[in-house]
């Protein structure tokens, strides 16, 4: 009778288990600061997308202001009988106009799109945590924008006054100046002790009472034209300034 022969494969486990968890001991050191490293890596290359993104998202602002003036006058001069102190701006891409199409891309549509990018930057570069008044006011000024671009995509009919398209340009443009309004004091009200937003929000706030006056209040005595141009002149301002002023944090993860 042969005598059975014992079973090795425990103690060939019990072995192997040794050995790995002594080479794990001796290299853990090394193996963190290798995933620790790799992990590192990958968040250095989000950021650095991140950070290219916000290097151009910051300069919409100013795009935007040099866009909506160069459209403003260029196609001013194209019409020998327009006056920028006599004629409002949406009159250039009135129905029946010339080159009406043309400058309602390039004059409403195109800056109050790059307006709402400087809207979704500032949205994101505001401090941690927000209260929901800033919150709220971030969210009106993108709302701004795309009451901007509203009059570029409903134009003024100047045959129709009352006219579907008249009506909703006419929304568009209070949407415009409502929602900058009250979105920009909510912003400068919300982050009046922060150290560093205070001079760019009380500056947006500041002339969003002027936009106010020059919208609703002073037609009368300007004229709709003048009204009008200084109007969307003091909101194209702030948005430039933003290009230069908005403090800009590095990219977090998780933002």
């Amino acid at each position: 009778m042969v005598a059975a022969r014992p079973d090795c494969k425990p103690a060939r486990a019990r072995a192997w288990r040794e050995v790995l968890e002594g080479f794990l001991q001796r290299h853990a050191a090394a193996i963190m600061s290798a995933t620790v490293a790799g992990a590192a890596s990958r968040w250095s290359a989000q950021a650095m997308v991140a950070g290219r993104a916000v290097g151009w998202m910051r300069w919409s602002g100013l795009a935007a202001a040099a866009l909506w003036l160069g459209s403003v006058l260029g196609f001013g001069l194209l019409h020998a009988g327009y006056s920028h102190l006599l004629h409002p701006v949406a009159l250039l891409g009135a129905k029946g106009v010339a080159h009406a199409q043309a400058f309602n891309l390039l004059g409403f549509i195109l800056p109050g799109a790059l307006a709402g990018v400087m809207a979704i930057l500032l949205r994101l570069q505001l401090p941690q945590p927000e209260s929901w008044g800033v919150k709220v006011g971030a969210q009106l000024l993108f709302l701004s924008a795309l009451g901007f671009i509203a009059m570029g995509l409903f134009a003024l009919d100047p045959m129709q006054l009352e006219g579907g398209s008249t009506q909703l340009h006419s929304t568009g443009w209070m949407l415009w100046w409502l929602t900058f309004l009250v979105g920009s004091w909510l912003l400068a009200l919300g982050l009046m002790h922060h150290p560093a937003w205070p001079r760019l929000l009380w500056t947006g706030a500041a002339l969003s009472l002027v936009m106010v006056f020059l919208a609703v209040i002073s037609t009368a005595t300007l004229g709709p034209g003048l009204a009008q141009h200084l109007a969307f002149a003091c909101w194209f301002g702030w948005l430039a300034v933003s290009s230069l002023w908005m403090p800009i944090a590095a990219p977090r993860r998780g933002r």
